[in-house]
């Protein structure tokens, strides 16, 4: 987590600096998107290849390489191509005139929206103490980059926007886009916990199982980015999901600064995915949350940018109120789990995945079980005009009353 921590610290300043300088657009970025991509995949079928070391016979190593799964592809596949929506929504969003104020506040708001698809899906259960936490978070975070937004573009002299008609429907998409970035994250959260069936019976359950999908999932937002970037750069065209703004054809004039950036993209995706295969979707947002924070709090009085010593007071009161908020929904769901295991309840049986759980027919009340438990045991019960009254019962026998028998049997 600490390292996840720093490395969305240093992809948050080297992607401000790379927009600073890079203003007249002087790289591709959607080349460097695919450059990322690439990388991912490659790192992630060397891992796996490490994984699979095996000593063979008179000292020798046997390399077993990962095999292409179809089964595995199509899955990743959908997710990739529904966080590439999501990119698309959010630049449509921007392009409606939304001011950066509601960009910045937007994403950084998707908590809410992975905890509901968390609970949809793999029916977690969270406390009062937890969600309320949660709503002090995204309350404080979006109060935070108020904050921020507004004093770097009007030097902190007013901290509301004049909305039109127009960016209503830039909110509407920026909300739709975060939405579907969490929906697509649960789901390779479902894949890499191989929550399905056809999943464990192709050796999904492995130890290098994580590079494998790693490598699938980097593979297919490679092909679907390598086919955007092709496609503008042919025809020497921009849109929406290639930035909106005018770029050079292909790569170019890449910078040392843009290398390190693509590594830092490398390094970011695979700790997001080893987060999510052991924590969840919903604990990647939170250290998301967090680490957006603390990079503004440590580059911004660092840099002198952004008129910080204005707004200094507000957002160190605000910082920690974010992050203990934080540790605090983080501590609940440990406790929830740790109560968990105290009763003997299996977490396969709390985070099972039912998709169809609300199409699904009620369970029947607690009167209904007992009275087919009773129904079912014993001889049964006789129907109810059958139930007779056979009269008063017969009095015991005087060796009944000493031994203590009871009623002779009808």
């Amino acid at each position: 987590i600490v390292c996840f921590v720093l490395a969305d610290m240093v992809r948050i300043n080297m992607e401000e600096w790379t927009r600073e300088v890079n203003s007249p657009l002087k790289i591709n970025n959607v080349s460097l998107t695919v450059m990322a991509h690439v990388s991912t995949m490659v790192v992630a079928v060397a891992m796996s290849i490490m994984a699979n070391v095996r000593p063979g016979r008179g000292g020798k190593i046997n390399l077993i390489f990962p095999t292409f799964s179809l089964h595995f592809f199509w899955r990743w596949g959908i997710v990739a191509a529904m966080l590439t929506f999501s990119y698309f929504l959010q630049g449509w969003g921007v392009a409606c005139d939304l001011d950066d104020l509601f960009v910045s506040m937007f994403r950084y708001s998707s908590l809410p929206f992975a905890i509901w698809i968390g609970w949809q899906i793999f029916r977690r259960t969270y406390g009062r103490l937890e969600l309320l936490a949660a709503s002090m978070m995204t309350l404080g975070i979006g109060a935070f980059w108020v904050l921020r937004v507004r004093c770097a573009e009007d030097q902190c002299r007013k901290m509301w926007v004049v909305v039109h008609s127009k960016m209503y429907l830039g909110m509407f998409l920026m909300l739709l886009s975060v939405f579907l970035g969490m929906a697509a994250w649960t789901g390779a959260e479902v894949l890499l916990k191989v929550k399905t069936r056809r999943m464990q019976m192709r050796g999904g359950k492995r130890d290098q199982a994580m590079w494998i999908m790693l490598a699938h999932f980097s593979l297919c937002q490679a092909l679907i980015s390598g086919g955007i970037w092709i496609y503008h750069s042919l025809l020497g065209s921009s849109s929406i999901l290639s930035g909106g703004r005018e770029s050079p054809a292909w790569f170019g004039q890449w910078r040392l600064m843009d290398g390190m950036l693509c590594a830092i993209y490398v390094l970011h995706m695979c700790l997001s995915v080893h987060i999510i295969k052991h924590l969840s979707t919903v604990s990647w947002a939170l250290i998301m949350v967090v680490s957006g924070v603390l990079a503004v709090c440590v580059s911004d009085p660092a840099k002198h940018q952004y008129h910080f010593l204005q707004r200094a007071a507000p957002s160190l009161l605000l910082a920690p109120t974010i992050v203990l908020s934080a540790v605090i929904f983080q501590t609940g769901r440990l406790n929830i789990r740790q109560m968990h295991t105290r009763l003997g309840i299996k977490e396969s049986e709390v985070d099972a995945v039912d998709f169809c759980w609300p199409f699904r027919r009620r369970p029947p009340a607690a009167s209904d079980l007992s009275g087919r438990l009773e129904g079912s045991s014993g001889e049964g019960r006789r129907p109810a005009e059958e139930e007779e009254d056979d009269g008063p019962p017969e009095p015991l026998s005087p060796g009944q009353e000493r031994r203590g028998g009871g009623a002779p049997k009808n």
